[in-house]
């Protein structure tokens, strides 16, 4: 059996990592949400 510390720690990794993803894809579709509305007020 694995120490109950090493399993909180790896479930924190795991979910940290979740986060950096789902912080990265809004960050992501943010830039392109404004570049096209940067876009279409130029235009």
């Amino acid at each position: 059996m694995t120490p109950p510390s090493i399993i909180k720690d790896s479930l924190m990794i795991q979910m940290f990592i979740c986060f950096f993803i789902f912080l990265h894809c809004i960050k992501s579709y943010l830039q392109y949400f404004f570049t096209t509305c940067m876009v279409f007020i130029s235009g």
